[in-house]
């Protein structure tokens, strides 16, 4: 079912199709990495920067482990939005706390 919904959220995210996106998204009984990856980036590239923060922070609730293609749609969402504040802060939580892997 991971690959299923993760081919859904890139079909619909390639139309622009957010809502679609969300529905596959808040549908799936288990959400992998490659899911949580999948609707960041969507949402990134759509220009829902705001909306993919918020999925990051949701994702660091769960037992989900980030990848590195999640912070680069973090540090590009960031980006977008001009906020290097945040930007820095989730620099400094890859170096400082236990997400170590993220670093690249």
């Amino acid at each position: 079912m991971f690959k299923k919904g993760t081919s859904l959220i890139d079909f619909y995210s390639k139309g622009g199709d957010v809502g679609s996106v969300r529905r596959v998204f808040d549908d799936l009984l288990v959400k992998s990495t490659a899911t949580w990856t999948a609707i960041i980036a969507a949402c990134v590239n759509v220009g829902k920067s705001e909306i993919s923060l918020q999925l990051l922070r949701n994702m660091l609730e769960t037992d989900v482990v980030p990848d590195n293609y999640v912070v680069s749609s973090i540090l590009g969402a960031c980006s977008s939005l001009s906020i290097l504040k945040e930007e820095r802060k989730f620099i400094v939580m890859c170096l400082d706390g236990e997400q170590r892997w993220m670093l690249w």
